[in-house]
């Protein structure tokens, strides 16, 4: 149960949400060019990192944040000056702030996502095992051999060890000690340890 992409969108391809960003970033940078420096529209570009959540790589949303900051910066210089150049300068560093906090955020999100399904394809993966072990199994009614799933005949201590963790370790049961042993059987009958 690998999936390549994330499972916030599963049908969603890089080179698709990468058009999507650079679509919606320049879409800003065009709307951010055309308006006074002062104005806060480089603040949109948080929902250009926010698509990036699309795209299970952290690098991608890494590589996001830097194409919008390099897009706020740049917005700054072709912008045209009309008002006060402190809430111009204040302006962008509040949008690289909210871009870089956000990116931060969705980078920690989609770790935690990664680790989620790793521990899920572990737990599939024991649960396989345990179904395994737990169906029915063919064994031979003489020799009590089990015949795997290729088709092979296995002895039960061998099969048991390759699909579980158990170990063994060998005794008689009291029936086999009296058909196999009948003088050792009677003189453990005579001292009681039976």
């Amino acid at each position: 149960m690998t999936h390549r992409h994330s499972s916030l969108h599963p049908h969603a391809k890089r080179w698709e949400v990468a058009l999507l960003c650079i679509v919606s970033s320049l879409s800003i940078f065009f709307v951010d060019r055309v308006t006074p420096r002062e104005t806060a529209e480089a603040c949109f570009y948080v929902i250009v990192v926010f698509i990036s959540l699309w795209e299970e790589t952290e690098e991608f949303s890494i590589g996001v944040a830097t194409h919008c900051s390099l897009l706020t910066i740049l917005g700054f210089f072709v912008s045209s000056p009309t008002g006060s150049l402190e809430i111009a300068i204040s302006n962008r560093f509040i949008a690289l702030f909210l871009i870089w906090s956000t990116t931060v955020l969705i980078v920690q999100r989609k770790k935690l996502i990664r680790q989620r399904n790793t521990v899920l394809k572990e737990k599939e993966d024991a649960l396989a095992q345990i179904k395994v072990l737990g169906g029915l199994l063919p064994i031979c009614s003489s020799c009590k051999k089990i015949r795997d799933d290729k088709g092979y005949w296995t002895h039960v201590e061998a099969y048991i060890a390759e699909y579980s963790e158990a170990k063994f370790t060998h005794g008689l049961c009291e029936g086999c000690i009296q058909k196999l042993y009948p003088q050792i059987a009677s003189k453990m009958a005579a001292s009681g340890k039976t």
